[in-house]
């Protein structure tokens, strides 16, 4: 008799983009000089990677006031993975004190899938209610878990984690179309850990990193006038697309019809997300589809040569 399926529902991922800074202020002796800036931030996000994928018990840290227990779940290719995320709440049990999630089952304590694609260095994080209410709150608690492992795996405190947020290129124009008139714009751009589609922001912000430091630039354009029209995104459309795949964000300033009241609108709340069904087999605690979702999430944010 063959082992029998359990097929998962459709389940709905937000998608964030790790950022890896280097201190300038970091010792030449604690870095690899053989290795460019943006070899090292790759460097580091793989041995976070390898970090999870080699570990079989706990991950346990603090972002705030939380508790927080990630665990690898399954490795389904050399460089896309799945943990579980769960925020540990002590439970009360007869005759044995406080709980924590290890030793509770997994109904007690709500979790959250993650997919750690190291490559594109993304994170898709499940929409779970139960574990967050909102995107945005999960920034933290991620950049406090890449903070936890990379205090666990070196010495070396130059390195920074963070984690931005990735939009759908199209929500610019959405955004940009909703206003009447538009007075300003404004783009925030990181410099970059990988490619992100646009050889020219790419470059741009490569050349300013390594002349200036500068880890972010921001740009603005603002008008009396207006700044409507399909100018603006023809001009500007290699900069807007590099802050939508995770390399920053952007803000519209402007007023609607109807009003003299001007308002801003931003990226922050116009996430990205991915559908993906994870199919399981009775009493194999494992995924059985592994290779399409490897298939699906490789070809869901990389840009490699594309433009």
């Amino acid at each position: 008799m063959g082992t029998k399926e359990i097929r998962g529902d459709q389940r709905t991922f937000y998608e964030y983009r790790i950022r890896v800074e280097l201190n300038c202020q970091t010792s030449l002796f604690e870095v690899d000089r053989d290795l460019s800036e943006r070899e090292q931030k790759n460097k580091a996000v793989r041995r976070a990677f390898d970090f999870i994928d080699d570990r079989n018990t706990y991950i346990e840290f603090r972002s705030g006031s939380q508790d927080i227990s990630v665990i690898k779940f399954q490795t389904i290719c050399e460089d896309i993975l799945i943990m579980k995320l769960a925020r540990k709440k002590p439970v009360e049990l007869p005759k044995k004190g406080l709980s924590t999630f290890v030793e509770k089952t997994e109904d007690i304590y709500p979790y959250a899938y993650i997919i750690f694609d190291c490559r594109n260095q993304i994170l898709y994080v499940e929409r779970v209610l139960q574990v967050y209410q909102l995107p945005n709150a999960m920034i933290k608690i991620m950049q406090d878990l890449f903070c936890y492992i990379n205090n666990q795996i070196s010495e070396n405190t130059g390195k920074n984690f963070y984690i931005n947020i990735i939009s759908r290129e199209e929500d610019f124009m959405e955004c940009f179309n909703s206003f009447d008139i538009v007075n300003k714009i404004s783009l925030k751009l990181n410099s970059p850990n990988c490619f992100l589609g646009s050889h020219e922001a790419d470059e741009l912000l490569s050349q300013l990193r390594e002349e200036t430091q500068t880890k972010t630039t921001t740009l603005e354009f603002a008008s009396d006038d207006g700044l409507n029209g399909e100018g603006f995104y023809n001009q500007f459309k290699h900069l807007i697309n590099y802050a939508a795949r995770g390399g920053g964000g952007y803000s519209i300033r402007g007023t609607n019809v109807g009003s003299s009241k001007q308002i801003t609108k931003n990226s922050n709340n116009k996430i990205k997300t991915l559908n993906l069904t994870l199919n399981f087999n009775i009493g194999q605690d494992q995924v059985n589809n592994s290779e399409q979702l490897a298939d699906r999430i490789r070809n869901e944010n990389d840009y490699e040569d594309k433009e």
